[in-house]
């Protein structure tokens, strides 16, 4: 199963912790959960867009999870998402 990390797409943060999950959005769900945050659907929009939420990026076991260089340089980026409350 893939190791997602997700990047706040406004700052560059990482989001949360890495998480195993079978989608970039359930990835997105779970880290939520785990931070005890409101409940939020997620939508995939393009990587350019202004208004993603969080950049998606599969790490494998090799990269720096807690590190925003090291993911986005080293992970693959998978897609973006933006959030809304449901």
């Amino acid at each position: 199963m893939p190791l997602y990390v997700i990047i706040d797409a406004r700052t560059g943060d990482v989001f949360g912790c890495a998480v195993e999950a079978t989608s970039p959005a359930d990835a997105a769900c779970r880290i939520y959960s785990d931070l005890g945050l409101a409940r939020h659907g997620f939508g995939h929009v393009s990587h350019c867009s202004n208004n993603a939420t969080f950049d998606v990026y599969d790490i494998g076991n090799e990269v720096d999870a807690s590190n925003a260089e090291a993911v986005t340089t080293d992970g693959t980026y998978v897609t973006s998402l933006i959030a809304y409350v449901t």
